[in-house]
Parts: C-alpha cells; structure tokens; sequence
C-alpha cells in the first residue's frame, strides 16, 4: 500500500470498552484496522517518529498511531493520532 504522511496533530480519543485489554482491542472496537508496517511501500524511505512504525492502525483512508492510554489505570480509552493518508484502491 502507498501512504503519504501529513503529520496534522489532530488526536482521537477512544474509550475502552470493559472486555478491551489492549491498544489493538479498543481501536478495532471503533472499525480501526491495524497495518503492519511491511506491507507499506518504501517504509524504509519514511521518517518515523520513535516507534511509531510499530503501531498503525487505519481506517478509512487515512493513517493512525496509537500514542498512548489516557488517564490513570485503569485506563479509560487510548489516543489515536492522524498522521497521514493511504492512496486510494489499496
């Protein structure tokens, strides 16, 4: 898949569902779909901010990283942020 990064700074919150216990749980529960990075073409040419690599999810065309979990445990929800596009008809 090709995908353009436009880091935007717009953040999501999720809340946690009771019978979600990861990151991965909670943002499927909201139709986020979770991308491996090996599947992005040119991923090595693609500056990545920490690890951020390791934890992409996408939904509806556009590119999300999981942050963090928000508030104090047990946590509440997790924060998805925006931080690019996946080229239509992929």
């Amino acid at each position: 898949m090709k995908v353009t990064i436009n880091r935007t700074l717009e953040v999501l919150y999720l809340e946690r569902r009771r019978t979600a216990v990861s990151a991965s749980e909670v943002a499927e529960a909201y139709g986020f779909k979770h991308i491996d990075v090996l599947d992005i073409e040119k991923h090595q040419e693609i500056k990545w901010e920490g690890i951020e690599f390791n934890r992409l999810y996408a939904k509806c065309g556009e590119l999300w990283r999981f942050n963090e979990w928000y508030r104090k445990y047990p946590f509440e929800g997790i924060i998805l942020e925006r931080i690019g596009s996946i080229e239509e008809g992929q």
